[in-house]
């Protein structure tokens, strides 16, 4: 397929032959999608597909926000199935009532199948034990990186959030807390953050450290300065407490892997920090982006792009701070605890005396 310019809708009715070209621009748009759907293994928001277009050459970049609003309308009418975008879990309804369709006898089989296999999901020790030095956390800014980088977080036992902003309190306080457990062990908290290459996204470690030193008195926990800094706060081992790493977006991951750059810089409120009326445009932090990177950003979504080199930029992220000899030291222990439960569980089975219900 090859790059076309999305026709805009103009204000008031479309003529004939507007219409015409913009919904045929809309079905080349869903048959691309349909496609590529199944080479994608996360889940994917209205705006990780305008990224996963502009970077098949389907559209252009200054298309991303018309292909944003056509794949929802699309979603609406059925032309898209509904749920091919990422669902924001902090929305989604709980104790929805589920049914066990099937016979009795079905069930009870499932149920035996799943207990002779059951040990496979038994977990005695923390992954985290067994590491000597850092104990890790990560946030992302946008829905589309979480969903990106799971099976990384997943294979190494870290926690994942969706930061929206910073805004939630309660993700902040589970965090901490986790934080805190990690320095009472001894060990130096790391949050890896990951959001867009722009003004504020550059800036965002320093309000990542302040947003928790908010709530340092309700949790019991001050995450310390940085490292180095006079107000640091060390560990009795002379540690740090907590180690802020903001791995992405950097400048020449966006340049190697040719993500997208936006000429603008309208923050997430609508405000362009690039129009000389705005009083932000003046400040020191803005003015040496503008001279270093010029009127320009590029929107942690554009990832999406570059699947596998993201999530090795994430996991490169994580080695820097995992001791591999403790990953391997921990799944030998988990297996053979897991071994004994499967041996055990096997030889309760063959004690029990099984009656068939013959109604």
């Amino acid at each position: 397929m090859t790059t076309f310019r999305f026709p805009k809708r103009r204000p008031g009715r479309p003529s004939r032959e507007d219409a015409a070209e913009y919904d045929a621009a809309v079905e080349h748009l869903v048959a691309a999608i349909l496609e590529m759907r199944s080479s994608v293994d996360f889940d994917v928001s209205a705006r990780g597909w305008g990224y996963l277009l502009e970077g098949d050459n389907i559209i252009d970049k200054g298309d991303l926000d018309a292909a944003e609003a056509a794949i929802n309308d699309c979603r609406k009418d059925g032309r898209l199935p509904f749920d091919i975008c990422a669902v924001d879990q902090s929305r989604a309804f709980e104790c929805v009532e589920e049914i066990d369709y099937g016979t009795y006898q079905d069930h009870a089989a499932r149920i035996a199948q799943q207990a002779l296999e059951a040990h496979s999901y038994y977990h005695p020790y923390s992954f985290w034990w067994f590491q000597p030095k850092y104990y890790l956390q990560s946030v992302v800014e946008k829905i589309d990186l979480k969903s990106l980088f799971n099976p990384v977080s997943a294979k190494y036992h870290l926690p994942i959030a969706n930061g929206k902003g910073w805004s939630d309190m309660n993700m902040r306080a589970a965090m901490m807390r986790r934080f805190q457990k990690a320095n009472e062990n001894g060990k130096t908290g790391v949050l890896l953050y990951c959001g867009d290459f722009d003004v504020v996204g550059l800036q965002i470690p320093e309000h990542l450290r302040d947003n928790m030193r908010d709530l340092s008195k309700a949790i019991g926990w001050d995450p310390g300065g940085e490292p180095g800094a006079k107000d640091e706060g060390l560990l009795p081992n002379g540690q740090p407490k907590l180690i802020i790493d903001r791995f992405g977006l950097i400048y020449d991951f966006i340049e190697a892997n040719g993500l997208t750059w936006i000429d603008n810089l309208i923050t997430g409120s609508g405000r362009d920090l690039a129009d000389p009326r705005n009083p932000d445009h003046w400040k020191a932090p803005v003015q040496a982006y503008i001279k270093k990177y010029g009127v320009r950003k590029v929107e942690a979504n554009a990832l999406v792009k570059r699947p596998e080199e993201g999530r090795a930029l994430y996991e490169q992220a994580i080695l820097k701070y995992v001791d591999e000899e403790a990953i391997e030291h921990f799944r030998e222990c988990t297996e053979m605890q897991r071994r004994k439960v499967e041996n055990l569980v096997r030889k309760l089975m063959s004690e029990v005396k099984w009656e068939a219900d013959e109604e």
